[in-house]
């Protein structure tokens, strides 16, 4: 993990301003040389990955894997993703860590943060007020929403 974070303060790629967030080229390009050094060696890359997945022994209980009722039962069979998908998926996560947290949005959430909160007006919503009389549970699709 220490070679991880030492190899990620090497590369020199330059984080894009934050409003360029749908600019996919200039992400594409950032998150590609980011990641180039740890993409040289793919499968030692991957190795990592694979190490923190439920599939290892070393995988701990506290990053979210869930089991059903039926993980009890044998496999029949094992499936694994292309590494060129793999490689795309964590391409994609790396583009979402750097934009999440990415020091404009911290710095103005922290702005945000140091601001008295003003509730927003209450706004009737007939629709709403009959599901909850009524104990109807809805989902954000149910809105329209999707």
């Amino acid at each position: 993990m220490a070679q991880k974070k030492q190899s990620l303060q090497k590369t020199t790629a330059q984080i894009p301003p934050f409003s360029s967030f749908r600019d996919q080229a200039s992400w594409e390009q950032f998150i590609t040389q980011k990641l180039a050094p740890f993409e040289k060696n793919i499968s030692q890359y991957l190795k990592f990955w694979y190490i923190e997945s439920r599939e290892s022994k070393n995988a701990y209980p506290s990053q979210g894997m869930l089991l059903t009722p039926f993980d009890f039962l044998p496999f029949t069979q094992k499936a694994m993703l292309e590494p060129e998908q793999i490689i795309t998926i964590l391409r994609v996560r790396q583009y979402f860590l750097e934009l999440f947290n990415h020091p404009e949005r911290i710095e103005a959430l922290e702005a945000i943060v140091q601001q008295p909160f003003i509730a927003p007006q209450k706004i009737a919503c007939p629709a709403i007020e009959t599901l909850i009389k009524e104990g109807v549970a809805i989902s954000i699709g149910d809105l329209g929403v999707s």
